[in-house]
């Protein structure tokens, strides 16, 4: 029976990024530099902004949160992200999360780390 393809691996020379497979050998059989496919694959920090009243309602109904339940609990963490957020916005991309519903959030969150479309003189033959 045929041995299926190999895995990629990723190999960082310093200054190019490659994936490639190796044959039965070891010996290296196909490449893909995925330089520009790197770099389009930037690291997105979200921050959810949401009121109390609608937070304790999103807590309360997931099973899985645990002390953040405790209203008290929630609250006081509350005033430190209040605190916090001067500092977050610079650094992340902010979400006002009260009113939409999860799949409006959702749709949000893919916009802004979906690329925008290449014209078609940019990509030949696509």
């Amino acid at each position: 029976m045929a041995k299926r393809s190999s895995r990629r691996e990723l190999i960082n020379t310093g200054t190019d990024k490659l994936y490639v497979r190796r044959d039965e050998k070891g010996q290296f059989k196909e490449s893909d530099d995925v330089g520009r496919s790197l770099t389009s694959d930037r690291r997105h920090i979200f921050t959810l902004k949401v009121a109390y009243a609608q937070a304790l309602t999103r807590v309360q109904g997931d099973p899985s949160r645990g002390i953040s339940k405790n209203p008290a609990f929630l609250e006081s963490m509350l005033v430190k992200f209040e605190r916090a957020l001067p500092f977050l916005s610079p650094a992340s991309t902010v979400i006002e999360a009260d009113a939409p519903a999860l799949d409006d959030v959702v749709g949000e969150l893919v916009s802004r780390v979906t690329p925008e479309k290449r014209s078609s003189s940019a990509s030949p033959g696509h």
